[in-house]
């Protein structure tokens, strides 16, 4: 497909980007501070972790829906729809927060649903927006257009959970909660100028029959299964970025225990562990976009950061001492920072426009779906072990580290990852 411009900071990315910037700030905002109006209503934790729950989950059932989505219908329209159910359903959230009392049933069952359909909106935005990068950016400019993407995210996480606290004490949960509806509406004005090639694809049988929707997503999304399996490239991709995601993320939900009860240390070293990373995921991204590192070199280095994620996290659980755990953070933000550019920029290179939101829908359920399904059960082995923290945390580097080394020990499919990465 030829890019209908060759500039990068062209129109249509250009509002993308800034879209994104602001209704992003917006939503680490809108979620600290729903986190906090919980705590303070309910004073519950189990509807804390219900919420984070919540927001998580729908990817892994919607993700490969929405990636047939991106395929099939436009995925501009994609962007704004999701975006103006997101703004209009905080702005509803909002409303009911004013009218109701804090700890009314209207209010907590109001909460629990606009996360939802905010998580919804999200697993269809995901893939329409990364399978469009790559149509409306030239391709040798592929991987700058996605660190400016993603590290918008970064330092709107960043901005917006750092200033969230402090907005949420000055201005109200409910003023917080319409300036995020807002960021979303305005995402979504921006997005209606913006112009994305879009191609439609066949919706018969052979026979000339009009296949019935429902065999028809069914259908779709065999296709970007059998489209991945076919590729040794793309599979080997998928393999361990899966089994990396499911065995690194636990330590996330794992962390706030282990900083209190192991390292001894107060909770706001949490907030500050995760601006650590931010930071250095912001310097991975610039390491992967620096011309002086020869292609190979970077496809090499991609493997190693791949195995020694989990390897360097079960370090920390190894040694509990506060300078190691900040200078880990630091060094895994990096890594993978440098691994989020890579694999999102090769993944989108090496598929065809028209299966492109498929394969994406299915990297997002298959990375962010299963690392929720990790979280989940980190938990539980938590609870289970009597809150051994260091015993969950060691089990789950352990046996990704082990993981990772053998079907990378396997040489066809080192191969295959490398040469999808030098390509």
């Amino acid at each position: 497909m030829k890019i209908h411009t060759e500039k990068l900071f062209n129109k249509d990315f250009v509002l993308i980007w800034q879209g994104q910037l602001v209704s992003q700030i917006g939503t680490q905002a809108f979620m600290i501070g729903i986190i906090l109006y919980i705590k303070e209503t309910t004073s519950s934790v189990f509807f804390v972790s219900l919420l984070i729950l919540i927001s998580r989950v729908p990817t892994l059932i919607f993700g490969p829906i929405g990636g047939v989505l991106a395929d099939r219908c436009s995925r501009r329209n994609i962007m704004i729809y999701c975006d103006l159910i997101s703004g209009f359903s905080i702005l509803f959230l909002a409303f009911i927060t004013i009218i109701m009392p804090p700890k009314s049933y209207y209010v907590a069952v109001s909460i629990f649903i606009v996360s939802l359909v905010l998580a919804i909106a999200e697993s269809f935005f995901r893939p329409a927006i990364s399978s469009a990068l790559p149509d409306i950016v030239p391709h040798n400019r592929l991987s700058i257009a996605n660190t400016f993407n993603q590290g918008t995210i970064q330092v709107a996480r960043i901005f917006g959970q750092g200033t969230s606290g402090i907005l949420y004490r000055q201005i109200g949960a409910q003023l917080l909660f319409v300036l995020n509806g807002v960021s979303y509406l305005f995402s979504a004005i921006t997005e209606l100028f913006i112009t994305i090639p879009y191609y439609q694809l066949n919706n018969k049988k052979a026979s000339g029959q009009t296949l019935p929707v429902i065999l028809l997503f069914k259908n779709d999304i065999t296709a970007g299964f059998h489209y991945v399996w076919k590729r040794s490239g793309l599979r080997s991709y998928f393999l361990s970025i899966m089994i990396s995601s499911f065995f690194v993320m636990p330590f996330v939900a794992l962390l706030p225990f282990y900083l209190e009860d192991v390292v001894q240390c107060g909770s706001e070293w949490y907030g500050y562990l995760m601006g650590t990373f931010g930071i250095g995921t912001i310097f991975g991204f610039l390491l992967i976009n620096t011309s002086f590192i020869p292609s190979k070199i970077k496809a090499i280095l991609l493997v190693i950061f791949v195995i020694i994620t989990p390897a360097g996290l079960l370090l920390i659980a190894i040694f509990p001492l506060l300078e190691l755990v900040i200078t880990s953070f630091l060094l895994l933000g990096i890594m993978q920072g440098f691994l989020m550019i890579k694999i999102l920029t090769t993944i989108q290179l090496s598929t065809n426009s028209t299966m492109r939101g498929r394969v994406m829908g299915l990297f997002e359920s298959a990375t962010h779906g299963l690392s929720t399904v990790a979280m989940v059960l980190a938990g539980i082995a938590a609870d289970l072990t009597d809150k051994n923290i260091l015993a969950v945390m060691k089990f789950f580097g352990i046996t990704g580290t082990f993981l990772l080394l053998v079907i990378f020990s396997n040489n066809h499919f080192r191969k295959s990852f490398i040469t999808l990465s030098d390509s």
